[in-house]
């Protein structure tokens, strides 16, 4: 019974802290997710980096200021999901990477580091690409 009682009391807890600390509600981010999905990034192969960053970057620098205004590091897996994509971006453009996903990530990885002011959230998530450690 006491077990019972403690694990509520937990799960209460932890609603009470993701509602009142989370800076971003989690169908907010889907929301973005989904306006990003609507860009269909790793279709894109036939621009350079530097035209599909000039595409992106007004909204991701508007949702980053609003929504990462009190709480900047709940935009960061917004941040992990854009790279993923355009990490499969990379598999669907260079054809000797279409079936190495740690390759892809590499090179992106290498992109990255040479142009770490590219894309407004790599400027503030360092140069991490996948799935973070």
């Amino acid at each position: 019974m006491a077990g019972k009682m403690r694990r509520k009391s937990l799960v209460a807890c932890y609603f009470f802290l993701e509602r009142h600390c989370c800076g971003v509600n989690p169908a907010t981010l889907k929301r973005i997710r989904q306006a990003t999905r609507r860009w269909r990034l790793p279709r894109q192969t036939s621009g350079s980096l530097a035209d599909l960053a000039e595409q992106c970057n007004p909204t991701i620098r508007g949702s980053r200021s609003y929504y990462g205004a009190f709480y900047r590091t709940a935009m960061h897996g917004f941040g992990l999901y854009q790279d993923r994509k355009r990490a499969l971006g990379v598999q669907r453009k260079y054809k000797t990477l279409q079936r190495h996903k740690r390759r892809s990530e590499e090179r992106l990885h290498k992109i990255k580091q040479a142009h770490p002011r590219q894309f407004v959230h790599w400027q503030f998530q360092g140069t991490q690409v996948g799935q973070p450690e």
